[in-house]
């Protein structure tokens, strides 16, 4: 079973906070985005809702946003080769977290390098 960890984005302050389940219930305004943890963790932390992963490093990583849809979670591919890979696959890849998007939108993301 996995633990069950949020984190919360103000859109006010543009700030991120971590923490259980009380971080859901503390901040009940409209200016907060919720989001869980996954289960599953990179080679540079744990992995959340909102996440920019890379997925295998090397020379060409393929770089993904994880998001939750249909009851899982999943990655979207942020060069839009392709829309939808569910992400329990993503357990046996190597992957690296390269931030996420609300401190680091997509659209400030190299698709082919990494963070700009």
């Amino acid at each position: 079973m996995r633990e069950h960890k949020y984190r919360a984005w103000d859109k006010k302050y543009k700030k991120m906070y971590y923490g259980d389940i009380r971080i859901v219930l503390a901040y009940p305004h409209k200016d907060i985005v919720r989001m869980e943890y996954t289960g599953l963790k990179a080679k540079n932390g744990e992995i959340y809702e909102g996440d920019v992963v890379a997925i295998n490093g090397g020379a060409n990583p393929i770089k993904t946003e994880v998001f939750f849809e249909d009851g899982c979670y999943c990655v979207k591919m942020l060069d839009n080769t392709c829309e939808l890979k569910y992400y329990t696959e993503m357990q046996f890849c190597e992957t690296e977290i390269i931030g996420n998007i609300y401190e680091n939108p997509p659209s400030t993301i190299d698709t082919r390098q990494g963070l700009r």
